[in-house]
């Protein structure tokens, strides 16, 4: 699981690499444990003997995937910590949670919140999968390989595997959702996933805490891994959808009660104004609120921005 904990003897040693295996340096000789996490707290361990002057190979298989499975588009994990289920997209390697139908307080009660955040509306959203994380430099080069897609410019801290894509344009992101067997989510449906039906402000409750998520109050102040902020975590058990990067929408920015508008062909698409969500790692609370819309043209290309998948998915095919 590429980004996942490894912890020897119960400390926290590293992140398991995209490219190859993690090294450790200088473990005194004798017995130890290694345990491997994924972002879900799924995890394996197991008791290594070290010897003095010798390399310890461990391999360590969370899910147990044998290779039949990895034929299929995508394998069930079980359900996450909050209770949802979570899935493995076989093609890039994605975890994503499920989020059921339902409906949802979407936008921001009077006297709170932007004036395009209003009114405050129940929306109704079928069931849909999201991804946990926000899509990598690693999943989207693999991708650019096999496509000849073009590849955004690199940014200062480079193109590091477990570090969100950033400098995406909408179509890019778009094109990348579709090969993958899915879309750019719609507004509604970011906004659930990140606050769930309650209302809240922020995916964890109504009040900010700024040691939470990667942001311009709480963070390095830089970009990091995808998952380095376990409690960034929405209702559903959705990472990072508050800082780290924006998050392109599928829907045309337009001024509420909401509908979604996704469906415009692509001369008109390019002439309107986008909506991103979540904020990035230099953005104020205010802007990391579930409600808050970012406006963008698609053909903006900037070191903040990202994305993440959705798939129509559901309940009774579970």
């Amino acid at each position: 699981v590429p980004g996942g904990s490894i912890l020897l003897d119960g400390g926290f040693v590293g992140r398991l690499h995209h490219d190859g295996p993690l090294v450790l340096n200088n473990v005194l000789a004798g017995r130890h444990s290694i345990l491997a996490r994924d972002f879900s707290n799924r995890e394996i361990e197991r008791k290594i003997r070290v010897r003095n002057g010798k390399t310890t190979k461990v391999s360590l298989n969370i899910f147990g995937f044998s290779q039949a499975d990895l034929n299929r588009p995508r394998i069930g994990l079980g359900r996450n910590p909050q209770g949802f289920d979570e899935f493995w997209r076989t093609r890039d390697s994605a975890v994503t949670v499920y989020v059921p139908s339902g409906p949802f307080l979407m936008g921001s009660p009077e006297g709170s919140g932007e004036k395009n955040e209003h009114p405050r509306q129940t929306v109704e959203v079928q069931g849909f999968l999201i991804d946990k994380n926000e899509v990598t430099w690693r999943q989207f080069l693999d991708y650019a390989e096999e496509t000849d897609a073009i590849v955004p410019p690199t940014p200062l801290w480079g193109r590091l595997g477990n570090y969100p894509i950033s400098f995406i344009l909408y179509e890019e992101a778009a094109a990348y959702c579709a090969w993958v067997g899915g879309r750019l989510p719609t507004e509604a449906e970011w906004e659930k996933a990140a606050r769930g039906t309650d209302g809240r402000v922020y995916p964890w409750g109504d009040k900010w805490d700024a040691t939470r998520c990667n942001s311009i109050s709480g963070g390095m102040h830089r970009p990091e891994p995808i998952g380095e902020h376990p409690r960034c975590i929405s209702p559903y058990g959705v990472l990072d959808m508050a800082g780290s990067v924006k998050e392109w929408i599928s829907d045309t920015f337009q001024d509420y009660p909401y509908e979604a508008n996704s469906n415009h062909d692509r001369k008109e698409k390019l002439a309107r104004s986008y909506v991103m969500r979540g904020g990035g790692w230099m953005s104020q609370p205010t802007l990391l609120r579930s409600a808050y819309r970012h406006k963008r043209s698609p053909t903006s290309r900037l070191m903040d921005h990202g994305f993440r998948c959705v798939q129509d998915f559901q309940g009774d095919s579970l």
